[in-house]
């Protein structure tokens, strides 16, 4: 779980079909020691696993990707330059598995875009 280690949840908002989070990444984390030395970027399997992170949060419930339609990574992520980052997410409730579009970004740079259908667990 990288919430709260890696990153932490700064604003959140949410109805019944999005919910938008601003993030703030961890500088200090280890995995910038060795990702890279004296360049750090934040590991792409890093952003998507605070997507997730942050379904989670927004519905309570654990989830897992059931599917990725579409993943783009746009830009790197740098943790010095960019400390707050938000993340939009629309969904479409539905039972089994919840169709989602997400984007990372800061202010008008996007970062990441992605299409992927989700599982909540225990459900």
């Amino acid at each position: 779980m990288l919430l709260n280690q890696f990153f932490t949840i700064e604003a959140f908002s949410k109805d019944a079909a999005a919910f938008r989070a601003v993030v703030r990444i961890n500088e200090g984390h280890p995995v910038f020691a060795g990702h890279f030395p004296g360049q750090p970027v934040v590991p792409g399997v890093f952003t998507l696993q605070m997507i997730k992170e942050c379904m989670a949060y927004a519905w309570e419930k654990e989830v897992r990707f059931a599917a990725i339609q579409n993943c783009k990574f746009s830009r790197t992520i740098l943790p010095g330059e960019r400390r707050l980052l938000e993340i939009h997410c629309t969904f479409a409730p539905q039972p089994g598995e919840w169709p989602v579009t997400v984007s990372v970004q800061s202010g008008d740079i996007i970062y990441l875009s992605l299409k992927a259908r989700m599982a909540l667990l225990n459900s």
